[in-house]
């Protein structure tokens, strides 16, 4: 069932058991300051948040419509109802600008303890880490930023992994940041690969979530399509077919009164808009260049690898190719799409903490 996590060893990694019965749909803690008039329990013990009037799930106790709204799309779309953004620091925000010469970085810093690093996907910006900052910023500091051309940063677009990677390392000496665990997503597991390669020295841990290790039939021949959705319907409609190719056709019967107020907060006035056609044809220049397979067994690090058994962009054996080569890796891999962070957040952060308890705190 969608949602529900399974999980086998990487090369050097210990066994993650997913949990039975998991429900279809997403569940996310709400905020502190959020209000609640219920809490659920489901047969296996886990908890839920409903907020007032929310329909609960009979045989798992998940409130995903309340959850999803509360935690992501309300934030995000707070120009959509009234003119004054969220308060709370999880949400978005107006955020500093790194200056770095040829280009200014737009990050942000939540949390103490050490650093964890945030390297977001293709053409998306750092709104969409909302899923994840309750846990990052348990026992940590979270460093997140927009990658160059994207989101609030400048810069002229490159089609290299390796640049990206040397753009967050600017970064981190901007900040004074001398070590940090990276936390790379699609795109980001690729220019967290490189830094770890590159710099060895700068990485304490890594986590790497839908990405790939190497050339893939399968992603050369998306990448053409998407390069031709681009050029045909510009950034709008890459953001249309993404979100087609994001997640599994479960998630979506959770009813276009969820999905529809998601992806309006992710586009609203209160945030920068969609990465511009350029940016997007460059970067998928870069992803299908990236190829460092063959020297995966230099990252000693420890990593957690984790790959959607239903991903229709990153093929799950992407994930289990890269676990497999990494010599101190454990593998996660769930019963989502690309976008497990949001479709399997409640599992993918249950194993997140555990792996930061262990390995970047």
């Amino acid at each position: 069932m969608v949602g529900s996590p399974s999980a086998v060893s990487g090369a050097g990694g210990a066994v993650a058991s997913g949990s039975e019965g998991s429900p279809v749909a997403p569940v996310v803690p709400l905020p502190p300051e959020a209000a609640v008039s219920s809490v659920t329990r489901g047969s296996k013990g886990s908890r839920s948040w409903a907020s007032e009037g929310a329909a609960v799930t009979s045989d798992s106790s998940r409130v995903a419509h309340s959850s999803l709204n509360d935690l992501i799309v309300k934030p995000y779309a707070f120009r959509l109802e009234t003119t004054r953004p969220a308060p709370d620091a999880l949400y978005y925000r107006p955020m500093p600008l790194a200056h770095l010469g040829d280009l200014d970085l737009h990050f942000q810093r939540r949390g103490t303890g050490p650093p964890v690093v945030g390297i977001m996907g293709f053409g998306i910006d750092q709104r969409f880490w909302a899923a994840q900052i309750p846990v990052l910023i348990e026992g940590n500091e979270f460093v997140s930023f927009d990658n160059r051309g994207v989101g609030r940063s400048t810069g002229s677009p490159v089609a290299s992994i390796e640049q990206m990677g040397e753009d967050a390392l600017r970064l981190l000496d901007h900040l004074e940041i001398e070590r940090a665990t990276f936390f790379g997503v699609s795109m980001g597991g690729a220019i967290a690969q490189r830094i770890a390669l590159d710099h060895p020295q700068r990485v304490q841990a890594l986590v790497l979530a839908v990405t790939w290790a190497r050339p893939l039939e399968f992603m050369r021949r998306q990448i053409l399509v998407a390069a031709q959705v681009v050029e045909a319907g510009g950034p709008e409609a890459m953001i249309d077919a993404s979100l087609i190719w994001m997640f599994t056709p479960r998630f979506f019967e959770m009813g276009r009164e969820v999905i529809d107020p998601m992806v309006r907060a992710f586009v609203a006035e209160s945030g920068p808009g969609p990465a511009p056609s350029d940016v997007l044809r460059v970067q998928l220049e870069a992803l299908a260049k990236h190829d460092v397979a063959a020297h995966l067994k230099e990252i000693e690090h420890p990593a957690l690898v984790v790959g959607g058994r239903y991903d229709m962009m990153v093929p799950g054996f992407a994930s289990e190719e890269l676990a497999a080569a990494l010599p101190n890796s454990e593998l996660v891999m769930l019963d989502a799409g690309h976008g497990l962070m949001v479709e399997a957040m409640d599992d993918f952060n249950k194993h997140l903490r555990k792996f930061l308890e262990r390995h970047a705190r």
